[in-house]
């Protein structure tokens, strides 16, 4: 038994010595909003083996520490306690089990990046990946193309240095360069023709290779639309269907008046159900991102004749002069917006929000 005893010392010390820590660098990933929908977290929490604290936005620094600590399987930030149901980490990733799960990521010795040398590569140059296509069109403007949907925005970028770590930081809108993070992304190798970094995509911590591409300026046409908050989301209720002030100048009043100017009805025309034009108007009081359901008078789907579809369907898309919704703090916001037309025998008999 003596000689067994150390033997079982070892053991227990290797488990232990295996056994993960809270202590590191972790980066923000994302909340899961909802199945497969996910918004950035543009965060570092940095928690030192002598129970000191800090989480900052990624590009915003600061100096405010507090301390933390795991005793009895709570672990205690400042005066927060999260019991083990809460959270679960292991050696490479962190979870906080809220309302939305938000998913950090371990970060491992940093990598040391020409930063100077980046900037000059990205500027002025166009980058893809198997998921976008980003042009870096100076010092501050970046035109990111969504390769699935074709969607195309503008934002702004930069690159930052935190804990060590170099990051590509890409934010704001068409409009300004305040909040609206994209998921950040960790670079880990940059030459001349690619770089490579890590990012949340999709549901999960990738590895993502940009290589330098070719294009014209075709590729990047700028959509009239855009979104002032690119993770707009209907499956969010601070987002579905809540006007927040959303509304058209002169109200259905003034809709169904210019409707009358603008609808023919077909001869002959004999059907009769309800067309629903859904879209959004951004935090400008522009409508983009139209969409259109048809059903019969019993609410089963259907489709109408083209000849009054299109001409709804066009209609709607004509309406300019919409006033943008607010949120809580009075600031204009994206919201998702419809109009649903009644028709009876090819005429519209009302309109209703």
């Amino acid at each position: 038994m003596k000689k067994i005893f150390p033997f079982f010392l070892i053991i227990l010390f290797v488990a232990c010595q295996n056994e993960p820590s809270f202590e590191g660098i972790w980066l923000g990933n994302a909340y899961e909003m909802d199945k497969e929908v996910y918004v950035p977290i543009p965060r570092l929490m940095i928690a030192n083996k002598d129970g000191s604290f800090n989480a900052y936005t990624i590009d915003q620094a600061d100096s405010n520490w507090t301390n933390w600590e795991i005793k009895n399987k709570t672990l205690q930030i400042d005066t927060t306690k999260f019991d083990s149901a809460f959270y679960s980490f292991d050696q490479e990733s962190f979870t906080f089990n809220g309302p939305f799960k938000a998913f950090f990521q371990r970060l491992a010795q940093a990598k040391p990046i020409d930063i100077k040398q980046f900037e000059q590569h990205l500027i002025q140059n166009t980058w893809e990946s198997e998921f976008d296509q980003i042009e870096f069109k100076s010092d501050t403007d970046v035109i990111i193309k969504n390769k699935q949907t074709g969607y195309i925005e503008k934002a702004c970028w930069g690159i930052t240095l935190a804990e060590g770590h170099t990051f590509l930081i890409k934010k704001g809108n068409h409009i300004d360069c305040t909040g609206n993070y994209r998921f950040p992304e960790l670079v880990i190798s940059t030459d001349e023709t690619q770089f490579k970094v890590k990012r949340w995509q999709n549901d999960s911590w990738k590895t993502i290779t940009y290589n330098k591409v070719n294009s014209t300026t075709s590729d990047f046409l700028s959509e009239d639309f855009q979104l002032c908050n690119p993770y707009l989301y209907r499956g969010n209720p601070l987002h579905r269907y809540y006007y927040k002030g959303t509304f058209y100048k002169g109200g259905i009043y003034t809709i169904n008046k210019l409707l009358n100017q603008f609808y023919k009805v077909p001869l002959n025309a004999k059907e009769s159900g309800l067309i629903k034009v859904e879209f959004i108007v951004n935090c400008q009081g522009i409508p983009g991102r139209f969409s259109m359901m048809q059903f019969d008078e019993d609410y089963q789907l259907k489709e109408f004749s083209t000849e009054i579809s299109e001409q709804i369907f066009e209609f709607t898309k004509s309406l300019k002069d919409w006033n943008a919704g607010q949120n809580d703090k009075k600031e204009a916001i994206d919201t998702y917006r419809f109009l649903t037309f009644r028709i009876k025998h090819g005429q519209v008999v009302e309109i209703f929000p």
